[in-house]
């Protein structure tokens, strides 16, 4: 099998989370007469995704010999160093890329300068992995791997609007003080403190600028999700920039000719049918939807939930007051005087003796 047809099939695997098998054909590939550079940046991946991080480092010295300004491979090694504790090497590494790159180098800089600050002091440092694959079950030298960390597990998935890119981060059990982020032009960082000797990061160099001040952070009990705001409304072809030059050039929203409307970019195996999702919310909404009685108890309600504290005061004062015949929002009116009944039409109130 030719280099190209081997380099295809593996990356076909790779997206496929089918990392071992990716990695038997990115060795093969690598040792023929006409491999490229290229094949040692997909592996660098690989073996990230399997947390072989000394065969990262390998992979991505190859590759930085020949393409030495590939600010992707070089933030891969410098993650990897960071992973193995090898602060002052990573920083070297981190220092490098901020020459190319200095929103998103500069992060990584401060984070290996603390990190150097708090071993020197004598404190615990802490490894921070950007993978979130599942771990290898033996590594590449055949030996059997540690048991897992929690931190190795956390899987994210995205998808996109005209105006937002939606991120997910399948992390469940975490409080907001828990979390720590940083949103800049062209990155999103998360930093997932689980205990005091374990942290988790996700550092996504986007594929598009964003507005930071715009952009939030959610923490739910089952995901945390970052909402960044998108800088113009166009549709973007990745979450992140490709490890190759030559970006993909993200077209304006509007021009779906290319591109199903309803299926997203996603990490996940089984892709999600987004039609029939509509269609299904849609009925629910359609069944459950109140009628008579209901639907006018359901509109008080509604204008109860968003009415300002004076308006809701009038609103009960009203209502208690005239025995439920009467409701009213404007408290300048009723807020001054004792609110009588107004029975309906054809009907005659009475009191009944105590």
């Amino acid at each position: 099998m030719s280099f190209s047809a081997l380099l295809a099939k593996a990356n076909g695997l790779f997206v496929d989370e089918e990392y071992d098998d990716a990695l038997e054909l990115y060795n093969e590939a690598a040792l023929l007469p006409e491999a490229t550079p290229e094949v040692y940046a997909k592996r660098s991946m690989c073996h990230a995704k399997l947390e072989n991080w000394e065969d990262v480092l390998n992979d991505c010295d190859k590759y930085l010999e020949k393409v030495p300004d590939d600010t992707k491979v070089l933030l891969r090694k410098g993650n990897a160093l960071y992973t193995l504790k090898r602060f002052e090497e990573a920083k070297g590494t981190f220092s490098s890329g901020a020459k190319l790159d200095a929103k998103t180098f500069g992060l990584w800089v401060k984070k290996c300068e603390a990190e150097i600050k708090l071993t020197e002091s004598g404190g615990k440092s802490v490894a921070v992995t950007t993978s979130s694959a599942e771990p290898k079950k033996t590594s590449s030298s055949g030996e059997v791997a540690q048991k897992p960390t929690h931190s190795s597990v956390f899987k994210h998935e995205w998808y996109q609007n005209a105006d937002y890119v939606i991120v997910s981060i399948l992390a469940k059990g975490f409080s907001q003080e828990q979390i720590v982020h940083e949103f800049t032009e062209d990155m999103a960082s998360v930093t997932i403190n689980i205990d005091s000797d374990q942290h988790w990061a996700l550092d996504l160099v986007l594929c598009e600028n964003i507005l930071p001040q715009e952009s939030t952070i959610t923490v739910t009990k089952s995901k945390i999700e970052l909402k960044l705001k998108k800088n113009q409304p166009c549709r973007w072809e990745a979450l992140e920039k490709s490890d190759t030059k030559s970006s993909v050039t993200s077209r304006p929203w509007a021009d779906t000719s290319k591109v199903n409307k309803h299926t997203y970019p996603t990490s996940s195996k089984k892709p999600k049918n987004w039609d029939e999702l509509d269609r299904e919310a849609a009925k629910i909404d359609e069944e459950e939807k109140p009628s008579g009685d209901a639907a006018l108890n359901k509109l008080f309600q509604d204008i109860y939930s968003k009415a300002d504290e004076e308006t809701r005061r009038a609103m009960n004062k009203s209502f208690v007051e005239s025995g439920g015949t009467v409701l009213s929002t404007n408290w300048k009116e009723v807020g001054s005087k004792k609110v009588e009944g107004a029975p309906p039409k054809g009907m005659e109130k009475k009191y009944y003796e105590k």
